[in-house]
């Protein structure tokens, strides 16, 4: 989450990256991320236009070697 912000998006969510807000919305592309949602980010998931199954947040994604070669998109915020 941190790089994204740092590169393509101005303001900071307001939970600074404890799931609570969904700034940081993404959707996979390419790819899997095998670390299972908690129940913070499906809760806020839940709550966002436009999610898909495919959905998650950025700031619960940690990063490692398991997201060489995903594809992924930043969502508009809704």
């Amino acid at each position: 989450m941190e790089l994204l912000f740092d590169k393509y998006v101005e303001d900071w969510g307001d939970c600074k990256g404890r799931a609570w807000c969904g700034t940081c919305h993404i959707e996979i592309l390419e790819g899997n991320i095998d670390l299972q949602m908690d129940d913070d980010e499906r809760h806020t998931l839940s709550k966002i236009h436009g999610r898909t199954s495919k959905s998650r947040l950025a700031c619960q994604i940690p990063i490692n070697e398991e997201l060489n070669n995903i594809v992924f998109k930043m969502k508009p915020s809704s």
